[in-house]
């Protein structure tokens, strides 16, 4: 695997200081470098005045998005982009925050059109409650789209979001151990025909420089080794353009076999006859799929598919179901009892400690979860007993619970 970085190794270190100071309006500025107002190239949206719109500094475009007013004027976040960029957003493959944090990246305070002051800010120094929602584009029926560029350019693409990836920095056990996540999945999602369990030597990805504040890993179309290839096969004269289109046709399949299991989460539990039929794509996932143990709440899979962009979002709610679908197929039945520790009501989820002091993740289906809380011992401290299939991992085994029983308290 090729890696390519255009910054410090230190970056990605764990610092004693992680977070990065935020830019307000207590900052030093800069006056405005023109007295004429700035010519608004392009409106893309307005409301009670520009809202959001392009213009032209010099030879750079810039993009301009409204997110403040007081008694000095009104203050836009400006990101500066290309024709390219432009485009994807136009088209709404691109979201508009993604737009405003192409560096170099400005706030400016405009009275009308007129620059009063600005400051220039680096893309991780923006305030993110104050830029529009991530995923959302200037198109209202596109629930998510790339919040960066790079992702509609690589050949398949996943980025982790949450506010355990927000900063400037990330610990670099994180990083290695996503990266890692990916790079497994993505070998066994798109094998080609024949080459399972082989190495690196045969079929392997470059990766594109990452993306942080959120994580970005962007893969690179599979390097093939000729050689090593038609020896595995036994096909001297295989062409390694029927390989390509095999790859192509395995990532297609994923969005297409992920997509309508992404799509049944969302509307409830994934029945156990489904889940076998999904078993080895549920496995491939695991480690892609955000929960209580990860420090990313949302997964995004983007790929261009022919002249389509596919993509697959899967948030911490679907995430739990995929989990409890795969722990209920791949996951040895036991029985547990222990002491309510954690109850998270967004996830459907509670730990309970053991007697030996380890803790485990409990799971159950939302509506188990409803009569559970409407139970006057569910809380805190309680006794219970867990039935279910248990999958072990590194911090919390987790359990995919099928029967919840409250116990009397010990003596």
């Amino acid at each position: 695997m090729v890696w390519i970085f255009q910054v410090g190794l230190s970056y990605f270190g764990h610092q004693t200081e992680p977070s990065v100071k935020k830019w307000s309006k207590d900052w030093q500025s800069k006056p405005g470098w023109t007295q004429h107002p700035i010519i608004i190239d392009e409106l893309l949206y307005e409301y009670d005045g520009p809202v959001v719109f392009t213009s032209k500094f010099g030879s750079y475009t810039t993009i301009l998005s409204r997110i403040d007013e007081d008694d000095d004027g009104e203050y836009y976040a400006a990101g500066t982009v290309s024709d390219d960029v432009l485009n994807a957003l136009r088209q709404g493959n691109l979201s508009l925050r993604g737009a405003l944090l192409r560096e170099p990246c400005y706030v400016m305070c405009l009275d009308g059109l007129f620059v009063r002051k600005y400051w220039e800010c680096k893309k991780e120094e923006f305030p993110l409650d104050l830029l529009p929602e991530s995923g959302r584009t200037l198109i209202p029926e596109i629930k998510y789209a790339a919040d960066v560029y790079e992702q509609l350019q690589s050949y398949f693409s996943v980025r982790f979001a949450g506010a355990g990836l927000a900063g400037g920095a990330m610990p670099f056990s994180t990083f290695k151990s996503l990266i890692d996540e990916v790079y497994e999945a993505a070998r066994k999602i798109m094998m080609p025909d024949g080459l399972a369990n082989s190495k690196s030597a045969t079929f392997d990805f470059d990766l594109l420089e990452p993306a942080f504040g959120s994580l970005v890993v962007n893969l690179d179309r599979p390097k093939l080794h000729a050689g090593n290839i038609r020896k595995r096969l036994g096909r001297p004269d295989l062409e390694m353009g029927e390989v390509q289109e095999n790859i192509s046709q395995k990532r297609g399949g994923f969005f297409d076999e992920m997509g309508a299991l992404v799509a049944e989460a969302e509307d409830g539990e994934i029945a156990f006859e489904q889940a076998k039929v999904h078993a080895a794509l549920l496995e491939q996932v695991q480690g892609l799929l955000p929960s209580e143990e990860t420090t990313f709440d949302q997964v995004d899979f983007r790929a261009n598919v022919g002249a389509e962009q596919r993509q697959l979002v899967v948030t911490e709610e679907v995430g739990e179901v995929l989990k409890r679908a795969h722990a209920a197929v791949a996951g040895q039945p036991t029985e547990l009892a222990g002491r309510i520790t954690i109850i998270n009501s967004k996830r459907c989820t509670f730990v309970i400690e053991l007697p030996m002091g380890r803790e485990v993740t409990c799971a159950v289906s939302s509506v188990l979860f409803e009569q559970l809380e409407q139970h006057v011992d569910f809380r805190g401290g309680t006794q219970v007993a867990v039935q279910g299939n248990k999958i072990r991992r590194p911090r919390r085994d987790y359990v995919s619970a099928e029967a919840v029983v409250f116990l009397p308290p010990p003596p």
